[in-house]
């Protein structure tokens, strides 16, 4: 947990280096790669808006028309096909279901670890946890009874920014490899990504505790 709680100070230190300047979108063979090497993990991936297109809510949203129920099903052609079909999509997201993103939206430094000591107390140690924008993080596991999301209502904290822990599930996605539009940096896996740990390998969590979760990182 303490590792946890450190990598998310030192990124944001490691965030402003970085946002200097923004590299450029993955190569189209490389993305293809990834995704592949994602769906034999089991995950399955969505091709997100690049955060270099100007458009809003680049970086974060998938542009394909139902691209719940074809990212769902896609076999490795159709993942191949989207390097193409979906070219501004150089960001790439997972979709949950199975896959649960437990996403800590909360800016305020002091919130955001107290936040993450409750998730790592309440659901466990998970070695897969991806840094965006620092102090927020999400941390992934997997469960057998896929659910709805579960979220908190969201919270004005004293800055000006607004704060919501989510529990992103079925018929979701959340960006996992790419480039953040904010930093302008590469979204950072500081333990183990999804390229490393295959799906059936995460910590296991039900609805029951996600919602146990929820309420007390709302109190």
């Amino acid at each position: 947990m303490e590792d946890v709680i450190r990598v998310t100070g030192s990124a944001a230190e490691a965030e402003a280096d970085a946002s200097a300047s923004a590299p450029a979108p993955m190569a189209a063979e490389e993305l293809t790669d990834l995704r592949l090497r994602l769906h034999r993990h089991s995950y399955r991936p969505v091709p997100v808006l690049g955060a270099h297109v100007a458009m809003k809510a680049a970086g974060k949203r998938p542009m394909m028309k139902g691209w719940e129920t074809v990212c769902a099903s896609a076999d490795e052609a159709e993942i191949a096909r989207w390097t193409t079909a979906q070219r501004n999509c150089t960001n790439t997201g997972l979709l949950c279901g199975t896959l649960v993103g437990i996403d800590i939206d909360v800016l305020d430094h002091q919130h955001a670890h107290r936040v993450t000591c409750i998730a790592t107390e309440m659901l466990g140690m998970t070695p897969g946890y991806r840094i965006g924008r620092a102090p927020k993080i999400l941390l992934t596991f997997r469960t057998d009874e896929p659910f709805d999301k579960i979220q908190t209502p969201e919270f004005h904290m004293l800055d000006g920014t607004v704060a919501r822990v989510e529990v992103l599930a079925t018929g979701q996605q959340f960006v996992a490899f790419g480039i953040h539009p904010d930093t302008k940096a590469p979204y950072r896996w500081p333990e183990c990504s999804p390229l490393d740990v295959p799906l059936h390998e995460l910590p296991p969590v039900t609805r029951e505790r996600c919602a146990a979760f929820i309420a007390a990182a709302e109190t």
